[in-house]
């Protein structure tokens, strides 16, 4: 055959299933690696201890506390100052678990992970799902961060196939069945202990002057004992404070502001603050 009639096939990049081709075939190239972690708390303070130890190694980890208390920025600063340990990715998920919205259904949130990782042939059944999303991050170093989750049941369709991931997970309940099925390692979180850094966030509001700010005490206090917030350390409560003007009820250092710390938060911003 002369020269110019031969035919040289080249394909490149990855391809499922048959492929016929006449000349040169260029696949377009896949979506990048995906990094979709929300930006690093720019005002996260204290919590050093907690950063140390949580998840040490690849696994699943959960984040248990109470609404407001930090598990959200705690995971996101975590993963941040991680991420370097996982060159496949970082993948994030709002479950909406505990939020005014439906929380997300496992299905939405698996399809998006897929998407993020560049899946073809996506099979239709749900299981079929789940078991192509594990195939795919069986052996990938992967950092999943699932927050605000509701109970185990939403959880378990997105943990990642193999053993070189690891799994954030944030939620107000004790996910029991992670621990017993998926060896789950369980971190509660507190508040802010008397000796933590303290946040100081009124630097850059317009408080009243019945609070303490920088100005008045000079930007010097150093733990959160010596800052006297009313709310004690919850970060949540103290984040909505720029939603609304604080009222006489708020104002007021009485312990009955430090009883209604969480309830104040609710009203605040009407539970779509992240905690």
């Amino acid at each position: 055959m002369p020269e110019r009639f031969r035919v040289h096939n080249v394909v490149n990049g990855d391809v499922t299933g048959t492929v016929v081709q006449v000349g040169e075939v260029v696949v377009q190239a896949g979506r990048p690696t995906p990094r979709q972690l929300p930006a690093s708390p720019s005002r996260f303070v204290g919590r050093a201890s907690d950063v140390a130890v949580l998840a040490d190694s690849p696994g699943v980890h959960a984040v248990v506390g109470i609404g407001g208390v930090g598990k959200t920025w705690l995971a996101v600063h975590w993963a941040h100052a991680h991420r370097h340990r996982f060159p496949d990715g970082q993948l994030f998920v709002d479950l909406r678990g505990f939020s005014p919205d439906q929380p997300l259904a496992p299905a939405v949130a698996l399809r998006g992970f897929l998407d993020a990782l560049n899946a073809l042939d996506v099979p239709p059944d749900p299981h079929a799902q789940v078991a192509l999303y594990r195939s795919l991050t069986a052996d990938r170093r992967l950092l999943v961060v699932l927050d605000n989750a509701a109970d185990a049941a939403q959880v378990e369709p997105l943990l990642p196939g193999g053993s070189s991931c690891t799994v954030l997970v944030t939620s107000r309940r004790q996910l029991t069945s992670l621990v017993t099925r998926w060896g789950a390692l369980h971190f509660r979180l507190g508040p802010l202990g008397d000796a933590e850094p303290a946040p100081c966030w009124s630097r850059d509001w317009d408080l009243p002057g019945s609070i303490r700010t920088p100005r008045r005490c000079g930007g010097s206090c150093g733990t959160a004992r010596d800052c006297r917030w009313p709310w004690g350390s919850w970060p949540v409560v103290a984040r909505c404070l720029p939603r609304r003007r604080l009222r006489g009820s708020l104002t007021s250092w009485g312990s009955s502001t430090t009883r209604t710390r969480a309830p104040a938060c609710r009203r605040c911003c009407r539970g779509r603050c992240a905690g």
